[in-house]
Parts: structure tokens; C-alpha cells; sequence
């Protein structure tokens, strides 16, 4: 009788220690499929997981403590997993850590009192508290506090209607899949012209949409932004239009991502690169081909010297800027009749030689510099482009 006491005894100390938490650090519970935790042992800011419902809650106040591969609320007891569909982050919380917001496929609900946000990458939807200063939702999107800066915008959506008194895209992948974008024409920083997003002087490309394979690029484009062609496919030809000065870091990263052998025609107004490390160089998709000229020193540097075949299919993109130079057989005299008549006195014989053609630069053609652009050399043989107006000829996509 004694030893089946002691057996049901030890049995209910076992069930007692399996109902408390699991460890007096953690302050993990557990009752039935909800689980409770605070993060680096605070006692402050907690988390809640309800399994069933695959929702975690994070409640208390003031910043969550963060610790790089610190998960709490995907470590629980029993090594039972948990798909996390939706995130709330109630009133008095007022940061979220970057692994929070790289769960997939989730939903974001932020309280009144969320200061700090790291990008939104992975969410399915983000609403706000109304009474958040912060952050600001429109159209379903989520902005800064002033509608400033575009932060997110839920996956799938076809057509996004962007707030006024936006002035920068926190990151043109935020708008990936996008296939138009509308947007008051009293916006005082942003445009749109022939769908595309642009500063509102029209002097930088900022965002392409999706499933446009021909644009009409704005007559004073001279900056293409960073990943402007990001969310693009289907392009065969890319030309950048004549009077582009500027590519911002990974410009033309994304253009041939799709399918091989796409072209990218540059042209001799395109004098500065930029990059993020001095290694990028001209960032291009693998298969993806450039074309440019010889005379282009900003280009040769990154790219080395254009193949002659290569620069005589550039030259044909851009015919308005370049103009037949004389080669060797255009440049001999035509062959003269017999004359009876006797020349007046004998050509001298130490007339100087005419001028031999050039042996680099385009097949039969040499580049000209349109009007309102004039060119300085620089130090370390780089030439500056200089804008007196903005130039009228559009770029246009050539299908191959």
C-alpha cells in the first residue's frame, strides 16, 4: 500500500513540475495551447502565443529587448511549433525588433504607441492605431507620420494609390508587382509621367511598374534610380535615353532578370555611376549586355574597351547624335577624264597630306554633342558633362 502511495505521489509531482514553467529564467507557461514569455528575462515588455489560433501578442511597455538569434516565442516547450499568421503589438510597446517583422506570411497590427519599425518585408497586411503619431496608413499602405515616406504595401496589389504629400519610397521593392500607381497632380514632391514615378522637377526616374516592356522617358530625365526597373519584365531593349548623366547604386540591376541576352544601350551623357562599394562597378544582371561607345570614359573604365561590332550597333540607337565620318575609300579622289587643256602650274609636291581617319571610336560614325551640353576635361582623364538646358530627345524600348 505504501509503495502505491509513493507511486501516485511521484506521479502527481510530475504532472505539477510538467505545469510549471519550464525554467525559472524564461518565465515561459503554458496553459493548454497558449504560451506565455517575457524577452531576456525583463519584466517589462512579454510575448503570448496562442498555437491554435497562430496569433503572438506582445504587451507591456516600452522597447523590446533584442538579442541577435533570440526567438523566445518560437522555442517552446516540448519543441512544438507554432505557424505565426499574425502579429499584435499593443499600446505601450514602442519599438519592434528586425527578426519580429521576417516571419512569413503574417499580418502586422501596430498600437498607438510603436515609435521604431524596421522594414516590413514579409507582411501580408500592416494596420495602425489611429492614434499613432508615427506611423500612417493610406490606401492600405503604411507611411511615416507625415505620409513622408512609403514604408510597405501588401503583396498583390495591382494598383496603389500613393498620398500626396509622399517624397521618397523607402525602397521601390515595396512596390513590387505594382502595375499602376495614381497620384494627385497638386503632389508637391512626386509625379507621374507615362506611368512612371519621377521626382516632380522630372529630373530622376524613381519606380517603373510592373508589365511595362515600352515607356516614353520624360525629355529631362538625367538620374535613373536605385532599382528603378525592379519590379519590370518582359524587356527585350532597354535604351537610356540621351541627356542621362547619372545611374544611383543597382539602377539596372534587375533589367534581363527574366530571360537572357537583354541589351542596355548607355549613352556619352552617362558620366557617373554609383555604387555602394567601390567594387559594384556597373551592377547588370549576368546575361544582361551593355552597349555604349568608346568615347564613353566612365563606361570603359568599369567596362573596358566596346568591341567595334558592339559600337556600331550603339551608334544605331542613337542616330540623331552621331554622323558619318569619312574612311579611307570615301576620302580618295574621284577619278578624273582626260582634259586637253594644261594646267596652269603643277601641285606642289610637299601639300600636306590629308587627315587620316580614325582609327577608334564608332564604325563610320563619330559622336556629336547636342546642343545645350558642353564638356570639361577633368584630372585622371574623366570628363565632366555639364547641363546648360534640358535636352528634348526622349529614350524609347525597342523590341528585338
Amino acid at each position: 500500500m505504501k509503495k502505491l502511495c509513493r507511486t501516485l505521489l511521484a506521479g502527481a509531482m510530475m504532472a505539477l513540475l510538467w505545469l510549471l514553467p519550464s525554467s525559472p529564467f524564461d518565465h515561459t507557461a503554458v496553459h493548454a495551447a497558449v504560451y506565455e514569455g517575457s524577452f531576456l528575462n525583463t519584466d517589462t515588455v512579454f510575448w503570448k502565443v496562442d498555437t491554435d489560433a497562430g496569433v503572438l501578442t506582445i504587451y507591456g511597455s516600452g522597447e523590446i529587448p533584442y538579442q541577435e538569434g533570440e526567438r523566445p516565442f518560437m522555442d517552446l516547450p516540448n519543441g512544438e511549433y507554432v505557424d505565426i499568421t499574425r502579429i499584435v503589438i499593443e499600446d505601450g510597446v514602442t519599438s519592434i525588433p528586425p527578426y519580429l517583422l521576417q516571419l512569413l506570411d503574417t499580418s502586422l497590427e501596430i498600437g498607438k504607441d510603436v515609435q521604431q519599425l524596421p522594414p516590413v518585408s514579409n507582411a501580408d497586411a500592416v494596420t495602425v492605431d489611429e492614434e499613432n503619431p508615427y506611423f500612417k496608413m493610406y490606401d492600405g499602405c503604411l507611411y511615416t507620420g507625415d505620409y513622408g515616406t512609403l514604408l510597405f504595401c501588401p503583396h498583390g496589389r495591382a494598383s496603389v494609390e500613393l498620398h500626396p504629400d509622399i517624397q521618397q519610397v523607402d525602397a521601390t521593392s515595396i512596390l513590387y508587382g505594382v502595375q499602376e500607381l495614381r497620384l494627385s497632380q497638386d503632389s508637391k514632391y512626386l509625379t507621374l509621367y507615362d506611368g512612371c514615378l519621377y521626382t516632380k522637377d522630372c529630373r530622376e526616374l524613381l519606380f517603373c511598374p510592373a508589365g511595362k516592356t515600352s515607356f516614353s522617358f520624360h525629355p529631362d530625365l538625367q538620374i535613373i534610380g536605385r532599382d528603378a526597373f525592379s519590379s519590370t519584365s518582359g524587356i527585350r531593349t532597354l535604351v537610356i535615353p540621351w541627356g542621362v548623366t547619372t545611374l544611383r547604386p543597382s539602377a539596372l540591376a534587375s533589367v534581363g532578370v527574366d530571360s537572357s541576352g537583354v541589351k542596355v544601350v548607355l549613352p556619352d551623357t552617362l558620366t557617373t555611376v554609383e555604387m555602394d562599394y567601390r567594387v559594384d562597378g556597373l551592377i547588370l544582371y549576368r546575361e544582361t549586355i551593355p552597349l555604349y561607345s568608346s568615347n564613353n570614359q566612365t563606361l570603359s573604365a568599369l567596362r573596358g574597351q566596346p568591341t567595334a561590332e558592339a559600337e556600331a550597333e550603339w551608334s544605331s540607337y542613337y542616330p540623331e547624335h552621331t554622323q558619318p565620318v569619312q574612311t579611307p575609300e570615301s576620302s580618295a579622289p574621284a577619278p578624273s577624264e582626260p582634259s586637253d587643256a594644261q594646267p596652269a602650274s603643277a601641285p606642289a609636291e610637299s601639300a600636306a597630306p590629308s587627315q587620316p581617319p580614325r582609327a577608334a571610336g564608332v564604325l563610320g560614325k563619330r559622336p556629336v554633342r547636342p546642343a545645350g551640353i558642353r564638356a570639361r576635361q577633368l584630372g585622371g582623364g574623366a570628363a565632366r558633362i555639364q547641363h546648360a538646358s534640358c535636352g528634348e530627345q526622349r529614350g524609347f524600348l525597342r523590341p528585338l
